[in-house]
């Protein structure tokens, strides 16, 4: 993250957390002609709803006018990450440990490229995927390297 980022970090996520939420997302981008501050929320134990983002994007509206550390015109666009959202950064995956998620692979494991099912175990090379097949449980072992997307995922 570059420093400008940071800083606004620095801001914003006390303001997110006194909300119970956390800062799962920060970025500046450049869209066409205008420029967008994406701001993504989360909590770790339940699904973060519409009055929430409209509060808390209320909150980081009024502390970015008080720094004023844009210079640009920008849209603020705060969102959440939804209920299957992209684990980009494969470090946190340990924070998932026991959640059910969806993996794509670049080789096949167990036959499969796509594999979901709960993660069980994860190391720092390789993670266990406890997964059903008809009626039987079965576990797949994925080496970190192989994993091309990670999600949490909805059980259906």
């Amino acid at each position: 993250m570059n420093e400008f980022l940071e800083k606004i970090k620095e801001e914003i996520e006390p303001l997110i957390e006194q909300e119970n939420l956390k800062l799962d997302y920060l970025n500046y981008v450049k869209r066409g002609k205008d420029f967008y501050l994406e701001v993504y929320v989360e909590s770790d134990d339940r699904m973060v709803d519409f009055d929430e983002i409209v509060r808390i994007s209320g909150i980081i509206s009024s502390k970015l006018d008080e720094i004023d550390l844009i210079k640009d015109s920008y849209y603020l666009d705060v969102s959440t990450s939804g209920a299957e959202k992209e684990i980009k950064d494969l470090s946190k995956l340990p924070q998932y440990l026991n959640r059910y998620m969806r993996f794509k692979l670049q080789n096949p494991v167990a036959g499969q490229n796509l594999l979901e099912g709960v993660l069980v175990e994860i190391d720092d090379e390789r993670l266990t995927v406890e997964y059903k097949v008809k009626a039987r449980t079965k576990k797949a072992v994925i080496e970190l390297k192989n994993i091309l997307k990670a999600n949490l995922a909805v059980k259906l």
